[in-house]
């Protein structure tokens, strides 16, 4: 008798609290309003669009800054150490 006393007030238990976590209250707002952000991105075309270079971008211009950056990192590291550089 006891088990299904306890068995019956451990289900209405949780039937209860089910009940009292699935509320749509102001608690919930701003984790709801999140989510539905958060999700509105997989359903909308909400994504910048990245499909267009800069007309002034160049690659190539890129690409030389940073091999005179990396080389004057280089020539930097091998000064600290005592190195001659001869290229």
């Amino acid at each position: 008798m006891k088990k299904i006393v306890f068995t019956l007030t451990l289900i209405m238990m949780m039937a209860f609290s089910g009940l009292c976590f699935a509320s749509d209250g102001s608690d919930l707002n701003k984790e709801q309003k999140i989510a539905e952000t958060f999700m509105g991105v997989f359903t909308k075309e909400q994504a910048p669009e990245y499909t267009v270079q800069s007309k002034d971008f160049s690659f190539d211009e890129v690409c030389h800054e940073a091999d005179l950056r990396m080389y004057a990192d280089k020539k930097r590291l091998k000064v600290d150490e005592g190195v001659e550089i001869t290229e």
